[in-house]
């Protein structure tokens, strides 16, 4: 795997944060890409100060077009349509901004998310390709699913629930038994696609956030690359070679402290589940991200999902991961603890 690419937005201060007149504890500094995080010690009496270094790091203000061109997601398209696979993570507590970092609104330009933008992106790539490569074909798809509870659904049908995961010794990679994946002609298809997971999305209200996510989702594009080869004079096609390229666009289900959230009964449950996957993502990369990793255990099959994206984030791929963070003082030691998941990745 490449280095992980990281990047840290921090959103504005929210209408709760600003009635308890909360404290900006998260600074991005001047130079976009170092950011200082103040926490509390000696039991609330003294604030230390602790610095991190990103790729990127985009404050408050920063748009939505200004997130999606920093954060390198046309390589990782490019990457894709070449035949190799990719995985871009938004990661960080609940009601730190991450779904709106991934999807916003979809249905307006300036609010529209990472995965509006990327399908655009996509088919504007393709289509110059395909008039630079006229011997090569192009088979795109697209599938929407959620891990809850463990539990696999098709948000393209969401009748379809508990799905199996197996694994494919022809792919060496692990796929979801039964999962819809609707080949996309167009733009206006694969935003179909989008648009119906997003309907169908799990959310549940606790006091982090009234519509928060619990679950996991994959928006999952995959490329079919069929390049035929020439060998005579007359450029006959004599032989098809077949490449295979697939991009994870992942809205990671919030981390989060029971205490914080006031979880109860099935919400409570949903949290551990929530928290274990995310535990084990975090293990993945860390092993991952460890240049004497040789011989060392990646426990990809300890979840659904590290075992989907085994595929994604191992081996010659490419990896993006947004860290989503609150400025306000009342989140400060959990924003301080999806800085360091983002460092560890990245390091």
């Amino acid at each position: 795997m490449e280095s992980t690419r990281t990047f840290l937005r921090v959103r504005p201060l929210n209408h709760v944060e600003r009635k308890r007149k909360d404290k900006v504890a998260v600074v991005p500094g001047p130079g976009g890409q170092d950011v200082k995080v103040l926490t509390a010690v000696e039991g609330g009496r003294k604030m230390e100060a602790q610095t991190f270094l990103f790729d990127r790091v985009f404050g408050p203000t920063a748009t939505q077009q200004e997130v999606f061109d920093e954060c390198g997601v046309e390589g990782l398209i490019a990457s894709v349509l070449e035949g190799y696979c990719a995985t871009l993570f938004a990661y960080g507590q609940t009601g730190a901004g991450k779904t709106h970092t991934m999807t916003g609104d979809v249905e307006d330009p300036q609010g529209a998310g990472i995965c509006s933008r990327a399908v655009a992106c996509l088919f504007k790539q393709l289509r110059a390709l395909t008039a630079a490569r006229p011997e090569v074909r192009y088979t795109l798809k697209a599938s929407y699913s959620e891990i809850h509870n463990e539990q696999i659904t098709d948000l393209l049908d969401t009748e379809s629930t508990n799905l199996n995961v197996r694994w494919s010794a022809r792919q060496q990679a692990f796929f979801v038994e039964n999962l819809m994946v609707v080949q996309c002609d167009d733009e206006g298809d694969m935003m179909a696609v989008l648009e119906e997971g997003l309907r169908n999305r799990r959310s549940a209200s606790h006091d982090l956030n009234k519509d928060s996510s619990r679950s996991h989702t994959l928006f999952t594009i995959y490329v079919d690359i069929e390049s035929m080869l020439h060998y005579d004079a007359l450029s006959t096609p004599s032989e098809a070679v077949a490449r295979f390229g697939k991009l994870h666009l992942v809205d990671l289900a919030g981390s989060e402290r029971l205490k914080e959230s006031n979880s109860l009964n099935e919400t409570a449950t949903e949290t551990s589940y929530i928290n274990k996957s995310l535990l084990v993502l975090g293990q993945v990369i860390a092993v991952l991200s460890t240049e004497s990793r040789k011989g060392q255990h990646i426990p990809y099959r300890d979840s659904k999902l590290t075992k989907l994206l085994m595929d994604s984030v191992g081996g010659n791929t490419k990896t993006a991961l947004i860290a989503a963070v609150s400025p306000a003082s009342h989140s400060a030691d959990e924003s301080l603890n999806t800085v360091k998941f983002a460092m560890r990745a990245k390091n």
